[in-house]
């Protein structure tokens, strides 16, 4: 949200799409990219850390876990992108992130459990990949189910990644017109 959220408050979002020659696509991989592989060499450190050092049950193969936190890293940054493109005001959509990140772990079942919540929070915890990441942490690592058991929910993290298709065109527009409200 901030990486791009700053290039329309500063009203360099044309610089920066002429920089990827007016491509949009190219803008925002060349903007994403760095961000996301730290954030995988980050979540790759944490897991080696948590399963390899610290010695947290692992039931299932690294690979799979390291393979969820790949999809965790996109599906949040996908988060980002949909909000950026609904709000594309900074100040807006960084309120916005820091509400929705702030109930993630809430409706994630990390600090209560998902199946004694209310029958509406239930269904409000699909939209945070948190929940999905730590069901397939539950289902792989603690449990060792096959990849088949578990399709469904990494089905729905990989899911999230399309997310940002949906206001791609909003968001190349707010970088070309610069409409950002000045007070």
């Amino acid at each position: 949200v901030f990486v791009i959220g700053i290039e329309m408050k500063e009203k360099t979002s044309r610089v920066w799409l002429r920089t990827a020659d007016n491509n949009f696509i190219t803008a925002l991989m060349g903007k994403l990219l760095p961000y996301t592989a730290i954030f995988i060499v980050m979540g790759f450190l944490t897991n080696i850390i948590l399963f390899g050092f610290l010695h947290f049950p692992l039931n299932a193969s690294l690979f799979k876990m390291l393979l969820a936190t790949v999809c965790y890293v996109i599906a949040c940054q996908s988060v980002g992108l949909l909000i950026i493109g609904v709000l594309p005001v900074l100040r807006d959509s960084v309120s916005i992130v820091m509400i929705y990140g702030m109930f993630g772990f809430s409706f994630s079942g990390f600090t209560f459990p998902i199946e004694q919540m209310p029958y509406p929070a239930r269904i409000f915890s699909f939209i945070y990949p948190i929940r999905h990441y730590f069901n397939i942490y539950i289902e792989q690592a603690l449990h060792n189910a096959n990849f088949r058991q578990s399709i469904g929910t990494e089905f729905i993290l990989v899911a999230f990644t399309l997310l940002p298709l949906i206001i791609l065109v909003r968001l190349k527009k707010a970088a070309i017109y610069q409409n950002y409200p000045i007070k």
